[in-house]
């Protein structure tokens, strides 16, 4: 399953992603193109909603490696993410990232909180 949760002017594209995961059950991942900032940060939350009530339990996945820009609003929706999963006893994992928006998620100390790979997937 996946549903495009963007419009066509913006430079900001969701997608939602059911994938398996290692327990054999469904587990979301929101991937994110483009830039999240203030203008697309209403559509993060939605993606983000979506990704919580998708599956009732598991860890909430953030693929990354496509995201070209992004600021403080867009850092804070991920940290609401974080958030509102932990509310639900459950982790958010960024299963890929660009150098870019690593560098960004480092500088603002964010990187055991959303839990980076070890190494950039991508630009």
């Amino acid at each position: 399953m996946s549903d495009t949760l963007d419009t066509p002017r913006d430079p900001l594209h969701l997608d939602l992603q059911l994938e398996p995961g290692a327990d054999g059950r469904e587990a979301p991942t929101i991937v994110v193109r483009g830039e999240l900032d203030l203008g697309g940060a209403e559509r993060m939350r939605a993606a983000a909603d979506a990704a919580l009530a998708a599956t009732a339990a598991g860890p909430i996945g953030l693929d990354l490696a496509d995201l070209t820009f992004i600021d403080s609003v867009g850092l804070w929706e991920l940290l609401r993410l974080h958030r509102r999963a932990g509310e639900q006893g459950r982790e958010v994992h960024v299963v890929a990232c660009s150098t870019l928006v690593r560098r960004m998620i480092i500088l603002a100390g964010l990187e055991t909180v959303l839990r980076l790979p070890c190494e950039p997937t991508a630009g």
